[in-house]
């Protein structure tokens, strides 16, 4: 009877150790994710900066999206908004005739890059768009091409003149602050200004990153006060790397945007949020934060809502909740076998047990909040794999210690030697690391 109750006790303290360590391991996850509102805004948005290639392609790899995917993303942007604005016109041909059977009015980009001749077919293209299309309603020629190096000023504005003299609809380039400020010239050879505002590329934090664009926007409309002003991109990622103290996460995220759309002055701007759904392919053309700019996952999920509360991590809970689900049954087997040890020392072995399962929960879930490629895949299994080995190793020291530290009572395995006289005592060498 007493055997019973004893072992009883043990399974019972047992639980209740693994059981702490659990809800503890939730709890700090809850802590680190706290959802926090900002400010909401029911305004429509004007128009979405929008590159339509799905999560497996790329105009890098000559991988493009079909009509029917196309289609789709329209349809689910259409929602949001009536207002487009395009990059190129070659590489999704079918994309502005989709955009005027919905209605959407089109600001349709010609891409130019350091090739002649693809600059050409990309301007004759979309002269050819803008004149057969009622709903283009203006035209811009090159995103960032003199940013990149890719064209000289001179070279740029010889297409927008092409451009100018061929149809009778609004003429521009896109282009950071700081290049129409640094080029004067450039604004003589457009009929309004398109601007690209993206105060995470400046290292401005979050909370004044809002009015910092504000204040960039009226450098150039002082610089060029004849001249209409379109917001070409304006946005911030959810993921990349930080650049001083501009942080990218999904509440900052939602932080600029909704601040952006609920300013007073939005409303009496043309702009397109940068970017309507997620690009995976850019991070080989832009970096680790290209991808992660869009309102929308790759997966064309919305990363988050225009009001209401936003969740650091969305999927916070899932993680907390398998990774106590999968320590549990460890945690309970070290407390129950090492009864001799104190109750502090099984819920530190628990809580070791417990912290090792949760990081290689977050790896397994690495490719659920990144886009990766097959090469970063293999990278993360076997980062993964070496995780596991780190922890074997870190668990193996932490149950040393523990017999060191934590045990309540010491107790002889073997029978002491008898006295010997001193000449025949055994010699004993001990080693110390």
């Amino acid at each position: 009877m007493k055997n019973a109750a004893s072992f009883a006790a043990r399974i019972l303290t047992a639980i209740a150790i693994a059981a702490v360590v659990a809800f503890a391991q939730y709890w700090i996850w809850q802590q680190l994710n706290r959802s926090t509102e900002f400010i909401g805004t029911n305004q429509s948005i004007k128009g979405f900066a929008y590159n339509g290639f799905q999560r497996d392609q790329s105009p890098l790899k000559g991988t493009y999206p079909t009509r029917a995917e196309l289609a789709s993303d329209l349809d689910l942007l259409g929602r949001y908004s009536d207002g487009l604005r395009t990059y190129g016109v070659n590489d999704l041909p079918e994309l502005l005739d989709l955009a005027g059977e919905r209605d959407m009015l089109v600001t349709a980009g010609a891409w130019i890059d350091a090739r002649p001749d693809s600059n050409a077919r990309e301007v004759a293209a979309l002269i050819d768009a803008a004149r057969k299309m009622r709903h283009i309603e203006r035209v811009m020629v090159g995103n960032e091409a003199i940013l990149r190096g890719d064209v000289t000023v001179g070279e740029l504005i010889v297409y927008l003149d092409e451009v100018r003299k061929a149809i009778r609809k609004p003429v521009s380039t896109a282009e950071p602050w700081h290049v129409w400020l640094r080029y004067p010239e450039l604004a003589k050879h457009v009929d309004y200004i398109t601007v690209h505002l993206l105060p995470y590329h400046e290292g401005l934090p979050v909370d004044k990153a809002v009015e910092y664009a504000f204040q960039r926007y009226d450098e150039v409309a002082r610089a060029h006060p004849r001249k209409k002003i379109v917001v070409g991109e304006v946005g911030w990622p959810s993921r990349g790397p930080t650049i001083d103290a501009a942080i990218p996460s999904l509440d900052n995220q939602a932080r600029f945007v909704r601040e952006f759309l609920a300013h007073p002055r939005t409303a009496r701007i043309d702009y397109f949020l940068m970017e309507a759904i997620d690009q995976p392919w850019k991070v080989d053309v832009e970096g680790w934060a290209g991808p992660y700019w869009g309102m929308f996952n790759a997966d064309r999920e919305p990363k988050y809502q225009l009001e209401g509360v936003v969740e650091r991590d969305p999927h916070w809970s899932h993680k907390a909740s398998n990774a106590a689900a999968l320590a549990f049954i460890p945690m309970m087997l070290a407390a129950f076998f090492l009864p001799g040890w104190s109750i502090g020392g099984r819920l530190f072995l628990a809580a070791l047990i417990q912290a090792c399962i949760s990081t290689l929960i977050i790896g397994i879930n690495v490719p659920v909040e990144y886009y990766l490629t097959q090469r970063d895949l293999i990278g993360l299994v076997l980062l993964i794999g070496a995780t596991c080995m780190t922890a074997a190793v870190l668990l193996s020291h932490g149950f040393e210690f523990g017999e060191v530290l934590f045990k309540k009572k010491w107790a002889r395995r073997f029978t002491p030697l008898p006295p010997h006289p001193p000449e025949q005592q055994p010699f004993v060498s001990i080693h110390l690391a």
